[in-house]
C-alpha cells in the first residue's frame, strides 16, 4: 500500500514562501497517508502560505554573509551546511525515498548525499534550469559583472549534472526540459506545473470593465515581450473599435517590472490611460482576480538557442483552470504555444492583426454577456491539473522504491 511510505523532500523553498509545485505535492501525499518530512531554507516571502497537510515542514535559517557566499562558490558550503543540519534533524528516522526539487541546483548535492547515507533512491525535480533563460540571463542578473555570473552558474551546472547522473529518476516541467536533461539521465519524466481544480475553476460573473490582467514580474523584455499587445491596442483605439473608458490593463507586479513596462509602452502614448499598476497579491486571492478578468495576459518570446526555452509559466495553467481567454505574446512557437493550441486556451501569436482579432472577439463577448469564457478542451485541460501532477509523482515514487 502507498499510504505507509515515508518520503523525505528537500527543496530550496517551502511555504510560507511561494512554492506551489512542492506545497501541493506535500499536501496531497500527506492527505493520502504518506509520512512526509520536508526541509528548505527560510525565504523572505511570507504572503503565499499554501497548505502542506499533515507533513512535517521545516524552514531552516541560513544566514548568508559574504564569506559564506565565497565558500558556496568555491567549496559548496551551503550544501554541506544543509546536509549536516538535516542529518542531525532526521537522526534515527527511516525513509523510503528522497525527492529534491530545485530552481537551479541547491540543494541537489546535499540531497544526493542524504539519499546515499539512507541507502534510498533519489528523485531530482528541476522546476527551472539556468540554460532555459539564454544569454541575457547573466546580463540582467549580474549587470556589472555578467562574466562572474556565468562563471558561478557554470559551477552550479556541473554540480547539478553530477547529481543527475546518479539519480534514480529525474522530473521536469516541459518537453524541452525533458529532452535537454536526457543528456545526463535517461530516466527523465515530464510533469507539468498546473492548476488546482479546487481553486481554479470557471465562475462566470458580470464585470464593469474589460480587464486585461497580468500577474508576475518582467525582468527582461527579451524574455517577456508585451509590444504586440501594445501595438494592437493602440491601433484598436485609433480605429475607435474599443472604448478606452471601459478597457483597462491591470499589472500585478513589482516596482522593477513596472519600470520595464513603462519603458516598453513609451512608443504607444495613447495607452497610458489604460494602465493600472497594482501590488502583488497573496496566492489565495489569484482565483478571484482571474474570475474578474476578461483576458489573461501571458508574456513570452520566441524560443531560440540564445533566448528563452521551455518556459511554461504557472500563470497560463491557472488561466486554463478558470477558462478565461489567454493571450500569449509573443508566441514562443514551441512548448507553450503548442499547449495553448492543444487545450484551445486562447491565442499564442506573432503578429498584430491576430492580436486585434482576438481582443475584438473577447471584447464583443464581454459587451454581450458582461463576462468572457474560453471554450477549452476539457480532456486536455484535465491533463494539466495539480491532481494529475500528484498522480504522476506518486507513480514515479513507487517505481523507484520498488
Amino acid at each position: 500500500m502507498a499510504n505507509n511510505k515515508r518520503l523525505l523532500i528537500l527543496t530550496d523553498a517551502l511555504p510560507p514562501s511561494f512554492a506551489p509545485r512542492m506545497s501541493y505535492l506535500i499536501n496531497q501525499l500527506s492527505n493520502k497517508g504518506y509520512e512526509v518530512t520536508a526541509f528548505a531554507i527560510q525565504q523572505p516571502q511570507t504572503n503565499c502560505n499554501l497548505p502542506t497537510g499533515n507533513a512535517a515542514v521545516h524552514n531552516l535559517v541560513y544566514k548568508q554573509r559574504f564569506l559564506q557566499l565565497v565558500g558556496e562558490v568555491l567549496f559548496n558550503y551551503k550544501n554541506k551546511w544543509f546536509y549536516k543540519a538535516i542529518s542531525k534533524a532526521i537522526k534515527g528516522q527511516k525513509f523510503d525515498a528522497v525527492l529534491c526539487s530545485t530552481y537551479e541546483t541547491f540543494p541537489l548535492p546535499a540531497a544526493l548525499k542524504i539519499a546515499k547515507k539512507l541507502n534510498v533512491p533519489l528523485i531530482a525535480d528541476l522546476r527551472d534550469i539556468t540554460e532555459q533563460f539564454g544569454n541575457n540571463y547573466f546580463k540582467n542578473r549580474h549587470p556589472k559583472f555578467p562574466w562572474l555570473g556565468k562563471w558561478f552558474a557554470d559551477i552550479k551546472i556541473r554540480q547539478r549534472n553530477k547529481v543527475l547522473k546518479q539519480a534514480q529518476a529525474v522530473t521536469s516541467v516541459s518537453p524541452w526540459h525533458r529532452d535537454f536533461l536526457k543528456k545526463w539521465n535517461s530516466q527523465v519524466h515530464l510533469i507539468y506545473n498546473g492548476y488546482d481544480k479546487e481553486l481554479f475553476y470557471p465562475q462566470l460573473k458580470n464585470n464593469t470593465y474589460f480587464d486585461i490582467v497580468y500577474t508576475g514580474r518582467i525582468i527582461d523584455t527579451q524574455q517577456r515581450n508585451p509590444t504586440l499587445l501594445f501595438a494592437a491596442l493602440q491601433e484598436l483605439m485609433e480605429q475607435k473599435q474599443i472604448c478606452p473608458c471601459f478597457v483597462r490593463m491591470l499589472w500585478y507586479t513589482d516596482e522593477e517590472s513596472k519600470a520595464a513596462i513603462l519603458d516598453a509602452i513609451q512608443p504607444y502614448p495613447q495607452l497610458t490611460t489604460l494602465m493600472r499598476f497594482c501590488q502583488v497579491i497573496p496566492a489565495k486571492e489569484v482565483p478571484q482576480l482571474l474570475w474578474d478578468s476578461s483576458v489573461v495576459l501571458v508574456l513570452s518570446n520566441k524560443a531560440c538557442k540564445n533566448g528563452p526555452q521551455g518556459i511554461m509559466t504557472t500563470k497560463f495553467f491557472e488561466a486554463l483552470g478558470v477558462e478565461k481567454p489567454v493571450l500569449c505574446v509573443r508566441s514562443d512557437e514551441a512548448c507553450l504555444a503548442n499547449t495553448i493550441a492543444q487545450t484551445n486556451a486562447g491565442l499564442a501569436t506573432t503578429n498584430v492583426e491576430e492580436v486585434k482579432a482576438f481582443l475584438l472577439d473577447a471584447y464583443a463577448q464581454w459587451k454581450q454577456n458582461g463576462y468572457t469564457h474560453q471554450a477549452v478542451n476539457p480532456a486536455m485541460k484535465e491533463r494539466f491539473s495539480r491532481q494529475a501532477m500528484v498522480q504522476q509523482f506518486e507513480e514515479i515514487i513507487l517505481s523507484v522504491i520498488k
